[in-house]
């Protein structure tokens, strides 16, 4: 379980969006990116979706990416089923932590969770701003991907002033695709009903700056 980085550990700040990807697609794991418009990668497909309109095409080879969040060879340590709401701003978090444990709660990990969503709260535009237009769904069936952190990672990288980027206590960082393959997003809040989850803890961290 190979989790690495592309790009610059603040991909928020202006200019640095200009960056050019030389991001493998067609890689053995999943991930969340950012290029001209949210994205997501998974099973060797990326997806992304037109900031001006939400429609989601197959990424091309060559689709500029700013950053992406990688989990190379994905291959679960953990699972669990969801039973009962959970809120992804309140209570995501905990709940990963309690499924992996004390002694593994500060690892990085990454999450591959399927389920369905009562609400979701989501942009589409390329990168993060606070006053950025969010959409709102409601009873979706999806599968949403992430990268977990501990409390040690703190900081600009995950805040627009006192408005989190990630979610929860903890920086977390959330893109999800409905099963049909119809909308791809950036979660900002959302409340999942039921599903499973699989958790890989990460065993090495690469970030790899253009």
């Amino acid at each position: 379980n190979r989790l690495v980085q592309w790009g610059a550990a603040n991909p928020q700040i202006t200019g640095t969006m200009a960056q050019a990807g030389a991001i493998p697609l067609d890689f053995d794991g999943f991930g969340v990116a950012g290029g001209d418009g949210e994205a997501i990668v998974l099973d060797g497909m990326a997806l992304v979706s037109d900031p001006d309109t939400g429609e989601v095409s197959v990424m091309q080879l060559d689709t500029e990416i700013a950053f992406a969040g990688i989990m190379s060879g994905f291959d679960a340590d953990i699972e669990a089923t969801i039973d009962e709401a959970v809120d992804c701003g309140t209570d995501l978090n905990d709940y990963l932590n309690g499924v992996v444990g004390d002694a593994d709660a500060e690892r990085m990990a990454a999450f591959r969770l399927r389920g369905v969503f009562d609400d979701v709260s989501y942009v589409v535009d390329k990168g993060v701003s606070a006053d950025q237009e969010q959409s709102q769904r409601s009873d979706l069936e999806v599968t949403m991907v992430g990268v977990k952190a501990g409390s040690y990672v703190t900081g600009g990288s995950f805040t627009l002033g006192e408005e989190l980027i990630g979610l929860g206590e903890y920086p977390i960082h959330l893109h999800f695709v409905t099963d049909d393959l119809q909308v791809v997003g950036h979660v900002r809040s959302c409340t999942i009903s039921s599903g499973t989850v699989e958790i890989a803890l990460a065993n090495t961290f690469d970030v790899r700056l253009e």
